[in-house]
């Protein structure tokens, strides 16, 4: 696939997010996957690594059941090969706690024959971790 169309794929994915339609998001991913969010479990719910769909939905779930996130703005795609990086920002605000927070990221999408095998997200996980200890 060429980098425009896995771009095109990328940003269907994060349309899929603002939706929350986590099935269109799950069926992005190839049969075999990685998908790593960084952090500790025991501070940061939804960090962990992915190998299978299931375990995408729960990470998603663990997110969206933590925290209540404004729509991911993304700023930029950079796209080579079969790696699109999306470079952006989202604000969240902690059920539990009413902490509010912006947090920057990374995030690199490898994509082959239009379906992802890995993602790895690249964030402040310690400033994530305060926001959720309160």
């Amino acid at each position: 696939m060429t980098e425009e169309e896995n771009t095109r794929i990328v940003r269907e994915i994060y349309a899929a997010y603002r939706e929350r339609n986590h099935t269109a998001i799950v069926n992005s991913f190839s049969d075999v996957f990685e998908l790593h969010m960084p952090g500790s479990p025991d501070e940061i719910p939804w960090a962990r690594t992915c190998r299978t769909r299931q375990e995408v939905a729960q990470m998603l779930d663990d997110l969206s059941g933590a925290t209540e996130m404004s729509p991911l703005h993304v700023h930029n795609f950079i796209a080579k090969g079969d790696q699109v990086v999306a470079l952006g920002s989202s604000s969240m605000r902690v059920k539990n706690t009413g902490h509010e927070f912006t947090e920057h990221w990374a995030m690199v999408w490898t994509l082959r024959e239009g379906k992802v095998t890995a993602m790895r997200t690249y964030y402040d996980t310690r400033k994530t971790a305060e926001a959720l200890a309160g």
